[in-house]
């Protein structure tokens, strides 16, 4: 996919009550408990933070994850998982009327168009029959520090585009941004007693918040 620039926020803030039900599942309590605490560590004031691009409200929405060989190799269905995160968020926090495609299709859909990055963003609308394309193009993704397996810090990086068919030229861009999420946030030599599978539904959980802020209005941790 085409590789963004703009930044995006990379905050931690509240968990929605459908994050932190999905988290509560995928994680054991004392885990989500810690992340839950890790993202709110701004404290009790929050602010409200305006959406950056508004334009999947009301519309029908294809999110396309894409990982690079390597990291799905080592992190399998990483891809799905976070398809379906972010699209469970988006749902959940997007006003009535918006749609999201089912996240199994859009994956299928990605491994079945190996040319995908080729492909002009007008063509992807036309063959989804979607009016935005969410495209998410992850280029850092691992568990623990890559110099010491033992360290546990969950690192999520990626660029965050969307396509819009009714733009005036649907092959170009309409909105970008940037996003990096560490779990544990803030630390520098990570956790010692975890797991790959725990770290990395923490990460999915926070990145996929992180990515639907961008498209809707929200509270934040007010700055410390």
């Amino acid at each position: 996919m085409h590789r963004t620039h703009a930044l995006a926020r990379p905050c931690p803030g509240p968990l929605s009550a459908g994050l932190l039900l999905l988290l509560s599942l995928s994680v054991t309590g004392c885990e989500a408990i810690g992340y839950a605490a890790n993202a709110v560590s701004g404290g009790d004031e929050t602010v409200d933070v305006k959406a950056q691009y508004l334009g999947l409200q009301g519309k029908t929405t294809a999110v396309l994850v894409t990982m690079d060989e390597h990291t799905l190799i080592e992190f399998r269905d990483a891809d799905r998982r976070l398809c379906q995160s972010i699209s469970q968020e988006l749902k959940t926090n997007l006003p009535p009327g918006t749609a999201v495609l089912s996240p199994a299709q859009m994956v299928t859909f990605v491994k079945d168009h190996p040319r995908l990055a080729a492909t002009p963003y007008g063509q992807l609308l036309k063959e989804l029959k979607a009016d935005r394309l969410l495209l998410v193009d992850i280029y850092e993704y691992h568990t623990h520090d890559p110099g010491n397996p033992h360290q546990w810090q969950g690192v999520c990086s990626a660029g965050i585009s969307v396509a819009s068919a009714d733009a005036p030229d649907p092959d170009d861009l309409v909105y970008s941004a940037q996003v990096h999420v560490e779990y544990p946030k803030d630390s520098e030599i990570g956790m010692v007693n975890s797991d790959s599978a725990t770290i990395e539904a923490s990460l999915q959980m926070g990145f996929a918040m992180q990515v639907s802020w961008l498209f809707h209005d929200h509270k934040e941790p007010a700055a410390k």
